[in-house]
C-alpha cells in the first residue's frame, strides 16, 4: 500500500482558523489562528490515517506581481489602525507557526520560498517523481485542480468535498491538467487576473474541449487576443518558472513536545487531541 502525504496550503488554513477561532488569546497575545492550525493538523491527520504531512506557505510578495501590477491587487487593504493591527498580529502569528511552533513540535518539511506561493511549493511536489506517495492537497484554492491525477486528490475543509482526477473529469469535461488554460481564458476573479473580455469559466472549457463553435462570438475573442492569454498562462500554471524542488525528511514529533508546545501557548485542549504523528 503507498503512504499517503498530505499536502497543507497553510496560509488558507491560517486565514480560516483567523475566522473561525481567531479571537482566542492567552495572557496578552492572541493565539486563535495558531490554535485552529494546530487542531486542523491533528484532524487532517486523524481524517486521512496517515502522519505524513508537507506545509507549504506563501513568503514574501510574490513574483508574479512583476509581470501583471494589479496581481491580486484586489485584495482588501486594513484601513483603520485597529485592521492594521490586527492584521501584524495575524502575520506574526503565521511567521511563528513557520518558524517557531511547527519546528518545535518536531515537524520537519516545512517549505516556503521567498516570492513564491504555497501553491507553487504543493506544485511542485506533485510533480516530483522522488515523493512516491498518494498526494493529498488541503485547499480551497481551485488553481490547484490543475494538480490532480490519478494518485493526487483535493479535499477543501470548507465544503468537506474531497475532489479525485475522475471526479473533476466528470464534473468539468475537461482534464485536470488543462484546468490553467481555462484560467488563463477566463481570467481569475480571486487573484484579479482579466481574462478574455465577455469569455467566463463554462465557454473557456468548451473552448479547451473543441466545442465552442468557431463561428461564435467568444472563439472570435479568444483567438484575437492570444498575448493575454499568453500572459495569463505564465501567472496561473503552477508551479511558477523558479520554483525549487523539495526533499521530504523524516519528522521528529513526539508526545512530549506536542504537549510542551500546546501547554506554553495555553491550550490545554489540544494536550489530548494528539494527531497521529506524536501517537
Amino acid at each position: 500500500m503507498r503512504r499517503k502525504l498530505l499536502l497543507l496550503d497553510c496560509n488558507y488554513l491560517c486565514h480560516r482558523a483567523l475566522h473561525s477561532t481567531g479571537g482566542l488569546s492567552y495572557g496578552d497575545a492572541l493565539t486563535g489562528t495558531v490554535y485552529g492550525f494546530l487542531r486542523d493538523i491533528s484532524t487532517l491527520q486523524d481524517r486521512f490515517q496517515t502522519p505524513h504531512t508537507a506545509f507549504c506557505f506563501d513568503l514574501g510578495k510574490s513574483c508574479r506581481g512583476k509581470i501583471l501590477s494589479q496581481y491580486k491587487g484586489n485584495r482588501k487593504a486594513p484601513a483603520t489602525e485597529e485592521e492594521k493591527a490586527a492584521r501584524k498580529d495575524f502575520q506574526e502569528q503565521v511567521q511563528k507557526l513557520r518558524t517557531e511552533y511547527l519546528p518545535a513540535l518536531g515537524f520537519r518539511n516545512i517549505f516556503s520560498q521567498e516570492e513564491y506561493e504555497a501553491d507553487d511549493i504543493i506544485a511542485a511536489i506533485v510533480r516530483s517523481t522522488l515523493i512516491q506517495a498518494d498526494k493529498i492537497i488541503v485547499s480551497a484554492d481551485q488553481d490547484l485542480f490543475q494538480c490532480l491525477a490519478p494518485h493526487v486528490s483535493m479535499y477543501n475543509p470548507n465544503s468537506k468535498k474531497l475532489r479525485t482526477h475522475d471526479s473533476f473529469l466528470q464534473e468539468y469535461g475537461v482534464v485536470p491538467m488543462d484546468w490553467f488554460l481555462v484560467k488563463a481564458i477566463a481570467g481569475c476573479s480571486s487573484d484579479n487576473i482579466p481574462g478574455i473580455q465577455g469569455v467566463g469559466e463554462k465557454t473557456a472549457i468548451k473552448w479547451v474541449r473543441g466545442d465552442l463553435p468557431e463561428k461564435s462570438k467568444a472563439y472570435k475573442a479568444i483567438m484575437a487576443d492570444k498575448a493575454i492569454i499568453q500572459r495569463n498562462i505564465e501567472l496561473v500554471r503552477l508551479p511558477y518558472i523558479g520554483t525549487k524542488y523539495v526533499k521530504m525528511k523524516k519528522d521528529k514529533v513526539t508526545k512530549r513536545k506536542w504537549i510542551e508546545v500546546t501547554k506554553k501557548l495555553g491550550m490545554k485542549s489540544l494536550k489530548r487531541q494528539l494527531p497521529l504523528s506524536a501517537r
